[in-house]
């Protein structure tokens, strides 16, 4: 079998793992496909981005943050601005439900302003992008005038 349908096969095994509420098999779907994605940068970035988004889920705050930077650094070093800004968002979303509201910000910056350039200012995505980093500048603000 093709590693590219492995992986497939994995993320869609991990997902369905972890809506049915299988947390432990979902993490070993994950973290297989993580392993197999190895030699496969945009593969590597894609499940990167899950894993981040499944330990956030969990809070395991540390392994989001990880293998969202993770995942951003590969991203950079490929040819597609959009899933930088994807993976910037992704960062600062993690950072900013683990409370690094100050870390967040420059992140959520970023990936708007990256969005912004791509889609133009009146794209859905963008104002998406827009309200992650207004909510985190709320309370940024909240935090240093309560």
């Amino acid at each position: 079998m093709k590693i590219a349908r492995k992986l497939q096969i994995l993320r869609q095994e991990g997902w369905l793992a972890n809506h049915n509420g299988d947390v432990a098999s979902a993490e070993r779907l994950y973290l297989e496909a993580h392993e197999l994605a190895s030699e496969l940068p945009e593969e590597a970035a894609l499940v990167c981005n899950i894993l981040a988004d499944f330990y956030c889920d969990q809070k395991q705050f540390s392994d989001a943050e990880r293998f969202a930077r993770q995942g951003l650094a590969i991203r950079e070093t490929l040819d597609s601005q959009i899933l930088v800004g994807n993976d910037l968002m992704m960062l600062a979303m993690v950072l900013e439900e683990s409370g690094q509201l100050a870390a967040a910000e420059p992140y959520a910056q970023r990936g708007s302003d990256i969005y912004e350039m791509q889609y133009g200012p009146e794209h859905s995505e963008v104002h998406r992008m827009q309200s992650v980093l207004a909510r985190i500048q709320t309370a940024l603000q909240r935090d240093v005038g309560g």
